[in-house]
């Protein structure tokens, strides 16, 4: 597995005011809930006209989750915002590639979907809280959302991706996934 961090200070201008930043890379892992090995893209949004200077939400949790079978998973992106704003979460359909300028989809497998890209998943919109009993053995993916609402306005800020490759395993709970 590969974690990508990428941090910069990049000055917008005038005349724009609503932006997304991109990032692909080809190809993803063969997984359970996708068709093929998709590429993966991921994008940030910022909306520039409702705060010159803003902090986007940063996730702080480990991004791979390895997981048991049968195992009740309870996990938190520990994602923290400087400004104070409100974070709102939901799943979102993980990203493909830009075709024609425009971004497609990833092509989910027979029985799945973005919202549920893992059987009986949920997540709070509140704390970004995902709750999951893994039942398959495999890898999935999914992507979640968290857009910041101004603390004071209540306007759109921006909103963040993550994409997230899940591994089920048959591990027992004393065992850990060798690297």
């Amino acid at each position: 597995m590969q974690q990508h961090i990428y941090a910069g200070i990049v000055v917008l201008t005038p005349p724009c005011d609503t932006w997304t930043m991109q990032w692909s890379l080809c190809c993803r892992n063969t997984t359970v809930n996708l068709v093929g090995q998709p590429e993966m893209l991921v994008e940030a949004t910022l909306n520039s006209a409702t705060d010159s200077c803003n902090n986007s939400p940063v996730f702080n949790a480990q991004p791979i989750l390895y997981v048991c079978l049968n195992q009740d998973v309870n996990y938190n992106f520990g994602v923290s915002e400087a400004d104070g704003d409100s974070l709102v979460y939901q799943f979102v359909t993980p990203k493909d590639k830009i075709v024609g300028g425009v971004v497609q989809p990833v092509p989910f497998s027979a029985g799945y979907t973005y919202t549920s890209a893992i059987a009986g998943i949920t997540l709070s919109t509140t704390t970004g809280q995902l709750q999951f009993t893994p039942t398959i053995a495999g890898n999935f993916v999914l992507a979640v959302e968290v857009c910041e609402y101004d603390y004071t306005t209540g306007l759109l800020q921006g909103c963040v991706v993550r994409d997230i490759p899940v591994s089920y395993t048959h591990l027992r709970a004393h065992e850990t996934p060798e690297h």
